[in-house]
């Protein structure tokens, strides 16, 4: 039984820093659009004001590309607690 407890708690210890990562991803990106896109639309100029939301949607999802493509390079990296 306690063999059994402490390979349980090595396999929580040693979670991949792929699973770390890819939550920062969804947290970031999750920030990204409940924050940013109001305060786009509320201070640009009217002129810009139907491209910016677009534009920063794009780049949003390419710098969530990316970092879901960083944290795949990461799956074999064990965590440091």
């Amino acid at each position: 039984m306690r063999f059994l407890l402490f390979i349980l708690f090595l396999f929580s210890c040693m979670l991949s820093k792929e699973e770390q990562m890819l939550e920062e991803c969804k947290s970031q990106r999750k920030r990204a659009y409940t924050y940013m896109i109001p305060l786009i639309n509320l201070y640009n100029k009217p002129t810009v004001k139907e491209d910016a939301p677009l534009s920063y949607t794009i780049v949003t999802e390419v710098t969530n590309k990316r970092c879901e493509a960083e944290a795949k390079k990461n799956q074999y990296n064990l965590r440091s607690n």
